[in-house]
């Protein structure tokens, strides 16, 4: 006597349409891109979930590899949110992970407001302790340059498709 199981499939079809209506929107308004190199990541990474889950419907009787396209797909959706996130926003991934790292402390250390080093217009600056004073004089200063972009410095034409090259 065969026994019969019966499983429960989550599918997340619902995401992969989010972000695929976010491909075609941006192929529309393509300024809404600040780095190409993650969208056609993102790009790609659609490519592969629309794969999997193809495989995954071909394959449905094989129960491990059913898992293994579900499990991939999932990876590749939360990739390609990330992917389109950073291109959208102008990040690197370098900038980003620093950004987590920044929020990652700001949690550990549980504080409720963003600690304010240099006052707001028409702000007192907070009084020193005396203690603190005296470890400021003799610590060494770091000096920090902003590098700002010139006019002469020319950008990437945005204006047009997206180039496929």
């Amino acid at each position: 006597m065969d026994k019969i199981e019966n499983y429960t499939v989550v599918t997340t079809d619902g995401i992969t349409v989010a972000i695929v209506a976010f491909l075609f929107a941006c192929f529309i308004f393509p300024r809404t891109i600040k780095h190409r190199p993650q969208f056609y990541a993102a790009f790609f990474l659609t490519l592969a979930i629309i794969l999997l889950a193809t495989l995954r419907l071909m394959l449905y009787k094989f129960s491990g590899f059913y898992v293994v396209c579900g499990v991939l797909t999932g990876l590749c959706q939360i990739a390609a949110i990330v992917m389109l996130f950073l291109s959208a926003g102008g990040l690197s991934i370098g900038e980003f992970t620093d950004e987590l790292k920044g929020s990652y402390e700001v949690m550990r250390r549980g504080g409720d407001e963003k600690e304010v080093i240099v006052p707001l217009r028409g702000e007192q600056p907070r009084a020193r302790d005396a203690s603190y004073a005296d470890e400021d004089a003799e610590a060494e200063r770091k000096v920090h340059v902003i590098d700002t972009p010139t006019t002469a410095q020319k950008s990437p034409d945005r204006s047009g498709p997206l180039p496929l090259d």
